[in-house]
């Protein structure tokens, strides 16, 4: 367990990992409710407020919680994975990048590699882990497998019904699993998760049609518009657009994903939104990849 920021700037610097965003996270409190009756002062039993404390001490009020809510400090999730990469060298993790949301309720923090995945010559992805956690009961305590593609820096999610064990949910309720077991059953899944990401040099290989596209835009809840505007992006690394391969009937797996992470990574800010839309991609064309169809992705 972390006490500080400073700890995790330490473990960081002695690791020689570089970590970018760890000064802005707040510290979150608890304080118990209290009410008025009269001229009569009384406490909410069993019920408190968190609240983050940010560097420039301005403070917000986040969740409302009971006796039983389990803190964890953003910083604190932050520093006891960043611990478990030690027992990780093959990762060959190289940097973290932190963020919180405008409130300081919920913290993003994603771990990357420097071990290339090849997908085929001159485009490589890196495999990359991303944290969630909460101090405003909008989150669960949540560790992710994804990767990043070096040529266009599109996010891509693993799919997240391949790990199992992979990733770790828990409500932050005191008697549950601790962080450190949830940290455990992380490391225990590398080997399962590495192999998992695999998947994506399938991709290139297989050629998919137009309605292939249309049932993982349907999945995914993507608007007409927004399907418009994915299929016209230039695609960075391909010299292409997704639209003129459909046009030529020759989509590769490969491109209509790029096509569909790149637009999810320019047009989407929200972290979560971008994690829950690249792993539904992800899902979505490992079905199609697999000669499966994406209408009965739920069943």
């Amino acid at each position: 367990m972390f006490e500080s920021k400073e700890e995790v700037a330490k473990l960081a610097e002695s690791m020689n990992i570089k970590v970018v965003g760890l000064e802005s996270v707040p510290t979150v409190k608890m304080s118990p409710i209290f009410f008025e009756n009269g001229e009569d002062l009384f406490q909410a039993e069993g019920m408190n407020l968190t609240f983050a404390n940010f560097p420039d001490n301005h403070i917000e009020a986040l969740a409302k919680v009971s006796d039983q809510y389990s803190l964890i400090q953003h910083w604190d999730a932050v520093g006891q994975v960043l611990e478990s990469f030690r027992d990780l060298p093959e990762f060959s993790l190289n940097k973290v990048e932190i963020s919180v949301s405008d409130n300081g309720g919920r913290c993003w923090a994603k771990f990357g590699s420097t071990n290339p995945i090849t997908i085929k010559p001159g485009d490589d992805i890196f495999p990359q882990v991303t944290l969630t956690n909460s101090c405003d009961t909008s989150k669960r305590f949540w560790l992710s497998w994804g990767a990043v593609r070096q040529i266009c820096t599109n996010g891509m999610m693993g799919p997240d019904n391949r790990i199992e064990g992979g990733t770790a949910k828990r409500l932050h309720r005191i008697g549950t699993l601790s962080i450190e077991d949830e940290i455990r059953i992380f490391k225990e899944s590398f080997g399962q998760a590495s192999e998992s990401l695999d998947i994506w040099k399938e991709y290139p290989n297989i050629d998919i049609n137009a309605q292939d596209v249309l049932d993982v835009f349907d999945f995914m809840e993507i608007s007409e518009k927004q399907g418009e505007e994915i299929i016209a992006l230039p695609i960075r690394g391909d010299n292409t657009t997704l639209q003129a391969q459909l046009l030529r009937g020759e989509v590769s797996g490969w491109t209509a994903y790029n096509a569909i992470t790149q637009w999810i990574t320019d047009t989407i800010d929200n972290p979560a939104t971008q994690m829950d839309r690249g792993a539904k991609a992800t899902i979505a064309f490992d079905k199609v990849i697999n000669g499966r169809s994406v209408s009965r992705i739920q069943d």
